[in-house]
């Protein structure tokens, strides 16, 4: 317990520039696991595009944090493709026995929880937003 105190508490607190670019990219990363399940478990999934996605996150910054969300988002774009797939799948396969090992059931599970933390993430860009320096 102790350590997780210190390591939320004792060292230089991130910066608010930090923390809203992680939240983006996160946000960004969610909408690229959609994809992956849908694509590889999931048709039946109705998911966000990811231009919608990026979008939704662009709307909730400032103009300078916008331009530089979209350019992170590029690097982004190059990395998931390699370094989504074990995540996800790790994640599709720790929700099976979740769901009685039917793969319908799990892909809504799973779809839903993603929605949450989107919905979660983008609420704290939204906050982190409006606070002052």
């Amino acid at each position: 317990m102790m350590l997780v105190v210190c390591l939320s508490n004792c060292g230089p607190g991130l910066s608010r520039d930090d923390e809203l670019g992680a939240l983006a990219g996160s946000y960004a990363q969610l909408c690229a696991e959609m994809q992956y399940l849908k694509q590889h478990h999931c048709p039946e999934l109705q998911i966000p595009v990811m231009l919608q996605c990026v979008n939704e996150v662009e709307r909730n910054l400032s103009l300078k944090r916008s331009r530089e969300f979209r350019e992170g988002v590029k690097v982004l774009m190059q990395r998931f493709p390699l370094e989504l797939p074990p995540l996800v799948q790790q994640k599709f396969n720790r929700a099976l026995p979740r769901n009685e090992n039917d793969t319908y059931k799990a892909c809504l599970w799973l779809a839903q929880e993603n929605s949450q933390q989107r919905f979660q993430q983008l609420q704290t860009i939204r906050g982190l937003e409006k606070r002052r320096d």
